[in-house]
């Protein structure tokens, strides 16, 4: 098993379920429902798991009730065994989380985005991450993140992505011009898995009195409406 699964000075691992049931390995920490995060786990998984209450909601749906979850709290500090784990919101998808591992034994702390989309808010107060900042009015001595785990899809400089919010209200104006020209026209969202919820909710609130909104999906179904003839938002399951 590749090396930066595992958190230095633990018996913690992370998103490390394609490797099955990890000797050694106490606590199996997963950031995101995505498949590629979670690949692994089965409905007789035996490890404690680790995740946010959105994350143990879909698991609990995709495999049942056998699992032990344990759901970790945002900014709330979980002492588990001699290490404290702290979960951050990681602002990629629902229940996604960043990991902050500190060992007392060692003095030593891990961060582990898990893949997170950065926003400023991540830096500034009140997030814990403030903490490890340096402060010009200050002489204090700051703690130190000694590791950081990076998702580093995107760290290139050939990448300038707008924020997420302007994306969100871009796609929304592109919508509302087309129907403003053609109120008949079918607005539909592709939803091959969790991830566009904010995008798809912020379209709904201008559009709902008026316009139908299909939403196109291959899972996770039944949270939704798949009458197509009841409300202005259903669900077509693709096949």
């Amino acid at each position: 098993m590749p090396f930066y699964k595992w958190i230095p000075d633990t018996s913690f691992t992370v998103d490390a379920f394609c490797y099955a049931e990890i000797p050694g390995c106490t606590c199996y920490f997963l950031s995101h429902f995505h498949f590629d995060h979670f690949r692994g786990i089965h409905k007789n998984f035996k490890g404690d798991i680790y995740c946010s209450e959105v994350t143990k909601n879909l698991l609990r749906n995709a495999y049942g009730l056998g699992l032990v979850i344990n759901v970790l709290e945002i900014e709330k500090s979980t002492k588990i065994g001699d290490v404290e784990v702290t979960a951050l919101d990681a602002n990629h998808c629902p229940g996604s989380l960043m990991f902050l591992f500190y060992v007392p034994s060692k003095q030593k702390t891990y961060l582990h985005t898990g893949d997170f989309r950065y926003t400023p808010s991540m830096l500034t107060h009140p997030s814990i991450l403030t903490n490890y900042l340096s402060d010009d009015s200050s002489s204090k001595k700051l703690p130190r993140i000694h590791s950081i785990f990076l998702d580093t899809t995107y760290c290139s400089s050939q990448y300038d992505f707008p924020t997420q919010l302007d994306v969100i209200h871009g796609a929304l104006e592109v919508t509302r011009d087309y129907l403003i020209k053609d109120p008949t026209i079918l607005v539909v969202c592709g939803m091959y898995s969790i991830g566009k919820e904010r995008f798809t909710l912020v379209k709904l609130k201008p559009m709902e009195s008026k316009h139908k909104m299909f939403i196109i999906m291959t899972k996770y179904t039944r949270t939704f409406n798949q009458n197509t003839n009841e409300g202005f938002v259903s669900v077509i399951t693709k096949v």
